[in-house]
C-alpha cells in the first residue's frame, strides 16, 4: 500500500501524552497514530458499513 504524508495541528500537552501512550505501546508516534486511525475507521465502519470508494480529497 502506497503511504502519504499529511500535517496535523496538535496542541503540545496532548501530543506529549500521545507520544507517552505510544512509548509505553513500545511504537513510534507515528506507528501509534497510524493506529488510532485505523480504529476509528474500523468503528466507522462498523457503525455505518464499509467505505468501498472514500471520495478524493
Amino acid at each position: 500500500m502506497k503511504t502519504k504524508n499529511i500535517t496535523i495541528r496538535i496542541d503540545e500537552k496532548t501530543l506529549e501524552k500521545l507520544r507517552a501512550v505510544a512509548k509505553y505501546e513500545m511504537r513510534s508516534l507515528n506507528s501509534q497514530i497510524n493506529i488510532i486511525i485505523m480504529q476509528s475507521i474500523r468503528e466507522f465502519e462498523d457503525k455505518y458499513g464499509i467505505i468501498n470508494n472514500p471520495p478524493e480529497s
